[in-house]
């Protein structure tokens, strides 16, 4: 079973009497946001699709309204990390997908989707509560990343997804007794290579970079902690 990485949004409609055109990535840069948050959100729970982790959403019209199916794309033997879901919408709806209009329409299919199709056990909870949350703080929604910790301090780096698309990862480090010594915004980025290894002791943490051939540029970031 994998946790879930991406939620990513498409489109289709009716190319012609033959049939649908291919989905090609809604424009809509506020619901894109909104799906980013939710899947971070879903990760942060542990949340599964069983196993693969992306979940490819494709609104068409070439489907009845409100009909939500497995795409036969997604039988795919040489991409088995996603899978495709065809979403039935209007005329009037598809032609809005690419603009704020149709946002509430997106997400509220994004809930009906998961509900659908994830909702075993205690799922159901989980992802209402997510996309609830996603909904509420917005661009203020952090989602836990990853953690060091030591015999004396604990180190953890959140996630934010802002408006801008960019991620803000943030650095706090505690005691064992939950007071905060250090709190800092790490910068605006597309790309999280930077975020690889914590490297925490007594008087410093080190977030160093992911390696791979991409990050051998990229320098660690260290930090002095609070004596």
């Amino acid at each position: 079973m994998k946790v879930i990485s991406d939620i990513r949004i498409f489109k289709s409609n009716v190319a012609n009497v033959d049939g649908c055109s291919l989905p090609s990535y809604i424009e809509n840069q506020k619901a894109i946001i909104i799906a980013g948050r939710i899947a971070m959100k879903l990760r942060e729970n542990h949340f599964s699709l069983g196993d693969y982790d992306h979940l490819y959403l494709n609104y068409t019209n070439c489907l009845l309204e409100g009909q939500i199916k497995l795409s036969k794309r997604s039988i795919d033997k040489y991409h088995p990390w996603y899978r495709y879901y065809d979403i039935g919408v209007s005329d009037d709806l598809y032609k809005n997908l690419d603009d704020d209009k149709g946002t509430e329409y997106i997400v509220n299919l994004i809930r009906k989707t998961l509900i659908k199709y994830f909702s075993l056990n205690n799922s159901g909870r989980i992802i209402n509560e997510s996309i609830d949350i996603v909904l509420n703080e917005g661009e203020n929604m952090m989602m836990f990343f990853k953690e060091k910790r030591s015999s004396k301090n604990i180190a953890k780096i959140f996630l934010k997804l802002l408006d801008n698309g960019k991620f803000l990862p943030i650095l706090q480090v505690s005691d064992l007794n939950n007071n905060i010594v250090l709190d800092k915004e790490l910068g605006e980025t597309f790309d999280l290579s930077l975020i690889g290894q914590i490297k925490l002791n007594t008087k410093n943490v080190t977030v160093c970079p992911r390696t791979n051939a991409y990050t051998k540029d990229l320098k660690s970031i260290t930090f002095s902690l609070k004596n």
